[in-house]
């Protein structure tokens, strides 16, 4: 959803799986860099939900890492 509009928006991202914190996760590839729409609008919200193989599944506590991490 849209932090200002409430719309729901549907954005094609680069995912991949991963361990976070010892569970099974996702990794969001930030293609275009990290000031995007999209990683606002989740990030705001605490979540949202991703379509992934043609499941949907909800995704929680985002968080943004460097390759540090």
């Amino acid at each position: 959803m849209g932090r200002r509009s409430g719309k729901p928006y549907r954005t094609p991202l680069n995912v991949f799986s991963a361990d976070v914190d010892g569970r099974a996760g996702v990794a969001i590839l930030l293609t275009y860099g990290p000031n995007r729409d999209w990683l606002k609008n989740i990030t705001a919200a605490g979540g949202g939900r991703m379509r992934r193989y043609g499941k949907t599944f909800g995704v929680a506590n985002p968080r943004r890492l460097t390759k540090a991490d």
